[in-house]
């Protein structure tokens, strides 16, 4: 037997020198693994940080343990410590989806597949996004949290609702358009038609001067076939096959001299408040098909109000660009004037508004004509668009826009 005292005996030594051999093995497998295990680390934190997603990791209470630096840019957080210990829940924008428990069923519910939601920003903004979500399970499969991904989609959410827009101008365009050549179609036989009704009056009124019930007669069908007239020079209006003469002119003495000539027409309960703005682009329009159209918006507006109220009357420069959402789709220029009618009337819902430049629409028991029809399209015929904005109760607002005159502003000219 070997004496333990003797610790120099070369048994005991080689024992010993095999047990220290073995442990800087296991050290530097051990440290090894480490080393691969943080190499590992540190590819999947790249990797996250590098997606295009907001990740976020919650463990079975909802509580986030982990976010990846892009749900930091699209949450708009400072660093992850403003993060941590947040519930999941916080981060959802609808009232119905801020519980654990709902939560928890969107996260399960999704399973890999992307759903939509609006979700908060840290100053309580929201933007919408797609979230797709996985179970967490540790080494023995069991669940210990879960890991969602949160993709902004708010670019195509934009895109969608522009595409959108589009369509429905371009169904209420290709509609006013065939209603247009109906109208002007009708209004060239109609006229063809007065011609000769007025060429037969004026020989009643030749033949027959001595005829006093006859002279009277034709007195009263002159009246009735001059109101034709009109009415035929508006249908050519709204086709946009009217002649008009054109002239260059500031917009601000042309809508001062419609409301004098309308001002009639207004009751005293109804206030009429102007807001022009000076050193404002020229146009080129007809002076007189340009009244008609302003005085059938503000007669509109006067309408629309039930006993006091009040009209706004501005006019401003506009601008096109390339944000402009409201940059008309067939514009000439850039540089544009617009006539901004508003109203404390009654308003309209989006049905009666998508037909209030139809003609003879009207929500009235009797129909009053063409006023807001023509309009329409002696504004288009001058190379310019309507635009009307209204809620039921909350008034009516109208922005008549025309393109400016050689884009010359009044102070700018020599």
């Amino acid at each position: 037997m070997l004496n333990d005292k003797n610790s120099n005996h070369p048994i005991k030594k080689s024992l010993g020198s095999i047990r220290q051999q073995r442990k800087l093995s296991e050290f530097d497998r051990i440290r090894s693994i480490r080393k691969q295990y943080a190499a590992e680390l540190s590819v999947v934190r790249d990797a996250l940080n590098s997606s295009v997603s907001g990740v976020i990791i919650a463990d079975l209470e909802g509580n986030i343990r982990y976010v990846n630096n892009t749900f930091l840019r699209l949450f708009e957080y400072d660093g992850k410590v403003d993060v941590y210990g947040k519930n999941a829940a916080d981060l959802f924008a609808s009232d119905k989806v801020r519980t654990f428990a709902d939560v928890k069923a969107i996260i399960d519910r999704a399973s890999g597949e992307a759903e939509e939601f609006e979700v908060l920003r840290r100053n309580g903004t929201s933007f919408p996004v797609e979230v797709s979500a996985s179970y967490v399970t540790d080494s023995e499969g069991n669940v210990v949290g879960r890991m969602a991904s949160f993709f902004d989609i708010s670019k195509r959410k934009q895109a969608e609702k522009d595409k959108r827009k589009l369509e429905v101008r371009l169904l209420e365009t290709q509609r006013l358009e065939a209603i247009a050549t109906l109208a002007g179609g009708i209004a060239h036989e109609f006229n063809n038609a007065l011609q000769g009704i007025m060429g037969n009056l004026e020989m009643l009124k030749k033949n027959f001067d001595d005829n006093i019930g006859i002279k009277e007669y034709a007195k009263n069908m002159e009246a009735q076939t001059h109101r034709l007239v009109k009415l035929t020079k508006q249908l050519l209006a709204f086709s946009k096959g009217g002649k008009y003469r054109t002239t260059q002119m500031a917009v601000n003495n042309l809508v001062s001299e419609t409301l004098e000539l309308i001002r009639h027409a207004i009751t005293p309960d109804i206030q009429i408040v102007s807001a022009f703005k000076n050193a404002m682009y020229e146009i080129d329009v007809d002076p007189v098909q340009l009244k008609m159209v302003i005085s059938s918006v503000v007669l509109n507006a006067v309408e629309a109000i039930e006993g006091s109220g009040k009209i706004t009357i501005r006019t401003h420069d506009f601008k096109i660009t390339g944000e402009s959402d409201n940059a008309h789709d067939s514009h000439f220029t850039d540089s544009y004037i617009c006539i901004v009618v508003e109203d404390t009337g009654k308003g309209m819902d989006e049905t009666i508004r998508k037909r209030m430049f139809d003609p003879f629409f009207t929500t009235k028991f009797q129909g009053r004509g063409l006023g807001m029809a023509a309009a329409h399209g002696i504004v288009q015929n001058h190379g310019g668009w309507i635009e009307v904005e209204s809620q039921p109760k909350k008034g009516t607002l109208v922005k008549i826009y025309l393109p400016a005159a050689e884009s010359r502003k009044l102070d700018e000219r020599s």
